[in-house]
């Protein structure tokens, strides 16, 4: 993945609408059925899909449906830049360039929804 289609799942600042417009506009790496590769695509275009469907913003919907239900009070898929506790991924222990409006990083799996611990509370990852 090039840093041009990065931007589509890692850019919070984008919209999901302008995310999967995005993803829309790029080639295929491989013809459909025949090979696979991960990307946080898939979730954005769910996301998107979710809106549309119910009329919501996917914040609303994860904030409605999972977040508050499970009183998970720091929980977001657009997490505020101004926010000083914020962590986000990395490469190799460096910022992920694709994320530059994040200050504090730490390594992990996935781009999509972010959980912000309050402030001063550790942040252990499983090995």
């Amino acid at each position: 993945m090039n840093r041009r289609q990065a931007r589509w799942i890692r850019d919070f600042r984008l919209t999901l609408e302008e995310a999967v417009n995005g993803i829309a506009g790029e080639e295929l790496i491989y013809k459909p059925g025949t090979e696979y590769a991960y990307s946080g695509a898939g979730y954005c275009v769910l996301g998107r899909v979710a809106e549309v469907v119910l009329g919501q913003s996917f914040e609303t919907l994860l904030q409605q449906r999972l977040a508050q239900p499970l009183q998970l009070e720091r929980t977001t898929y657009f997490p505020d830049p101004e926010d000083p506790n914020i962590a986000t991924g990395s490469i190799k222990g460096n910022p992920n360039p694709a994320t530059p409006i994040f200050r504090l990083t730490f390594t992990y799996r996935s781009s999509e929804a972010v959980s912000i611990p309050r402030q001063g509370t550790p942040l252990v990852l499983p090995e």
